[in-house]
């Protein structure tokens, strides 16, 4: 009798925690949903901002780019929105937040230039392809702040297409052939840090090759710019 009881008990116990772990879940996935939605709506306001005169006003140049107070604010707004777990929490820009997506902008225009300089061209059909597929699987996963990112992102594109050159190009400030080239020749933990090396290297002489000039004096000099003088 004893031995049932105990068995009826370790079965109960076991419901239970399957509802309320079901429960959480689902709590969970609803919460996720809000969040995802206040993101949406707030990027929106965003690129509502980056279509209207002033966002289309240039406030600062690095060589052959040019970013827009619209490139600031959604970038800005894409950035204060993650790690977010709370609708609530989910809100506009802020000064400080407008500072730090134009520092990523900065560094965006530097690493594109950089590989510019070494002769990379993105086509802009190739690179809308590979950054539809990269913005499908955000949207698809992740939690509700990457997705709502994302889906705005989508939204978008073609609206983004002198950001995501400067994204994609970006990445061949060290093409893929010399980074296989050095791991094979150093191995991973030198390569990498050679690889490193070098394209800091490549920053640094961009840097000096073309100053960033800032229209816009509300923005302050970008860290970088110390390191790199």
């Amino acid at each position: 009798m004893e031995r049932k009881n105990r068995v009826r008990f370790l079965v109960g116990a076991a419901a239970v925690t399957v509802g309320l772990l079901c429960t959480w879940h689902l709590l969970a996935r609803a919460n996720s949903a809000r969040v995802c939605q206040a993101v949406e709506q707030v990027m929106e306001k965003a690129y509502a901002v980056k279509k209207s005169p002033v966002g289309q006003r240039i406030v600062a140049k690095l060589g052959d780019f040019r970013i827009t107070y619209g490139d600031v604010v959604v970038l800005a707004q894409e950035l204060a929105c993650y790690q977010k777990k709370n609708p609530a929490a989910v809100r506009p820009v802020t000064p400080r937040d407008l500072q730090n997506g134009f520092n990523a902008l900065t560094v965006t225009a530097l690493t594109a230039m950089a590989a510019k300089d070494r002769g990379v061209k993105p086509d802009w059909m190739e690179v809308a392809a590979k950054r539809r597929i990269e913005l499908d699987a955000m949207a698809q996963s992740g939690d509700g702040a990457i997705r709502g990112v994302a889906r705005a992102r989508l939204r978008h594109l073609a609206d983004d297409k002198a950001y995501t050159l400067m994204l994609f190009a970006g990445k061949e400030v060290v093409s893929s052939e010399e980074v296989q080239a050095v791991l094979r020749q150093k191995g991973p933990v030198e390569g990498n840090r050679l690889v490193q090396e070098r394209a800091m290297a490549r920053l640094k002489a961009t840097a000096l090759k073309y100053p960033l000039v800032i229209y816009d004096h509300t923005f302050k000099r970008p860290p970088w710019k110390k390191a790199f003088r």
